[in-house]
């Protein structure tokens, strides 16, 4: 196929996702100002221009909660949040401890208000994925990948 076909199919789905009335979007990554990020770049890692492009695309509300919340650790996930917080992406399903990631995100749209929770593709009935564990006290990591790595 050539690349200005290529090019003008993949504007015409950005085109669909800018002009429905809500975009919603599974966050499988996270995103890092390369030059600034002092936590380690593990798994699926894009520079910071990604939030601004995703705002671009059209896409109004994202789910965090996956299985590569963590890969870049916990500097990754607040990395991530920020710069979506940034370019004006309401997100869900992460946070500073449990109640926030669990929390519901809320936006105000023209035809009314919609919500998010967060929440990753598998839940066991009898216990929270790794994804919604997120440790309030930053000073013990080691102890928090300690504790992942015995639940995931």
């Amino acid at each position: 196929m050539p690349r200005q076909t290529l090019d003008s199919d993949v504007q015409q789905v950005f085109q669909l996702i800018r002009n429905a009335d809500l975009a919603v979007a599974n966050m499988e990554g996270e995103l890092a100002n390369f030059r600034e990020f002092n936590g380690p770049l593990n798994g699926f890692v894009g520079s910071h221009e990604v939030a601004a492009d995703l705002k671009a695309i059209g896409f109004d509300i994202l789910n965090r909660a996956q299985n590569h919340l963590l890969d870049s650790e916990l500097e990754g996930m607040f990395s991530t949040n920020t710069l979506l917080d940034e370019a004006g992406i309401a997100h869900a399903g992460s946070g500073r401890n449990l109640a926030e990631a669990a929390a519901p995100v809320f936006l105000d749209l023209p035809q009314g208000r919609v919500a998010m929770v967060g929440a990753p593709g598998s839940i066991c009935s009898t216990t929270l994925r790794p994804s919604y564990l997120v440790q309030s006290n930053w000073q013990h990591s080691s102890k928090y990948r300690k504790i992942y790595k015995a639940i995931a």
